[in-house]
């Protein structure tokens, strides 16, 4: 199992945030953070793990490893 689209949606739940305002402050669309958050999906590009930090107020180091 991937642990990086656990996190990311662990991260996006804790912050509140709806995939499609993830997608809209990450600046993608809503398919993308579904792709992301699907054990066998995309994985988001460093900008753009670096914006889901951000964006939910987690460490990068945390989603990455």
């Amino acid at each position: 199992m991937n642990a990086l689209p656990v996190r990311i949606r662990r991260a996006r739940t804790a912050a509140w945030l709806s995939q499609a305002e993830l997608a809209r402050r990450a600046g993608v669309k809503r398919s993308a953070v579904t792709q992301w958050e699907h054990p066998a999906g995309t994985v988001p590009s460093m900008p753009h793990l670096l914006r889901i930090a951000i964006e939910t107020d987690t460490c990068i180091e945390w989603l990455a490893t």
